[in-house]
């Protein structure tokens, strides 16, 4: 009797910490769905990618861009954005640019 007593109690304490660890999984769950969804309104802005098309002026993106610009970036054919989330994460974006025609021909 005391062997099915031990199981029982055995039993419900493991089902009480599965519930639990769902719960938090659920909640922890929510919690990165959000910062995704922010983190995802941060790269898209308005238009293809953040309001610049392929083919914008490079001189346009630069003026236009209110992230902030990535000051050691050494590439002349590339121009270098960042922001840093609330979620302790870091957005970059950039743009690769044709020099001779001043325009955009790739967003990353």
């Amino acid at each position: 009797m005391k062997k099915i007593a031990l199981s029982l109690i055995l039993l419900l304490a493991a089902a009480a910490c599965q519930k639990t660890q769902t719960e938090t999984t659920t909640a922890s769950t929510e919690v990165g769905v959000k910062e995704a969804s922010a983190i995802l309104k941060i790269i898209a802005g308005e238009g293809v990618v953040r309001g610049v098309s392929l083919g914008d002026s490079a001189t346009k993106v630069s003026k236009n861009e209110i992230l902030d610009k990535i000051a050691d970036q050494n590439e002349a054919n590339t121009l270098g954005f960042t922001q840093d989330t609330d979620a302790l994460e870091t957005v970059d974006v950039f743009y690769k640019k044709d020099i001779a025609a001043d325009t955009i021909n790739a967003i990353s």
